[in-house]
């Protein structure tokens, strides 16, 4: 019978193509996100502002009161980020956009954290490809995300801002 988990229990993906993708999930490196694009294909990545030496991924954000921009840490389980404008706070729903073009980003799935919070993707190719990517959560503070690589889920964290008063 086929391995249907890798050691860490990420799920593989039953295609039947390379498991390198399952074998970076087994790796207790951080994974790094190195490339990001909204559904428009927009580059996300800013050279700008920098995390361990790596580009952060800058996100547009629309809150209940407020609006503005951020950049958030592409390693896992690095929760640093830059707030360059606007307020959230922390447990508040925001709606994360395309810094860009506008584009709203695309709802994945739901996240636990609360009530109607939704897990939103960010992908790894120019080209939307829900195959490829990273998802994190929109309500500001939540520390839940995925990595998603085509043979492989990984549970990431990369945060949302929760922005102090």
């Amino acid at each position: 019978m086929e391995k249907r988990f890798t050691n860490n229990g990420c799920w593989i993906y039953p295609d039947g193509s390379s498991s390198k993708a399952a074998q970076s999930c087994d790796s207790n490196e951080p994974f790094i996100a190195t490339t990001a694009y909204c559904p428009n294909g927009c580059n996300l990545l800013n050279g700008e502002h920098t995390f361990q030496g790596t580009n952060g991924i800058h996100l547009k954000f629309k809150g209940q009161q407020h609006e503005g921009e951020f950049v958030i840490s592409a390693v896992e389980g690095d929760y640093s980020r830059l707030r360059l404008s606007g307020e959230c706070a922390a447990g508040e729903k925001i709606e994360l956009f395309c810094p860009h073009c506008d584009v709203a980003l695309e709802k994945l799935t739901n996240c636990h954290c609360a009530e109607h919070a939704s897990m939103v993707f960010i992908g790894a190719t120019p080209k939307l490809d829900f195959t490829r990517g990273v998802a994190l959560c929109n309500v500001c503070g939540c520390h839940e995300g995925i990595v998603i690589a085509k043979n492989a889920v990984r549970r990431l964290r990369l945060a949302t801002p929760d922005f102090p008063h």
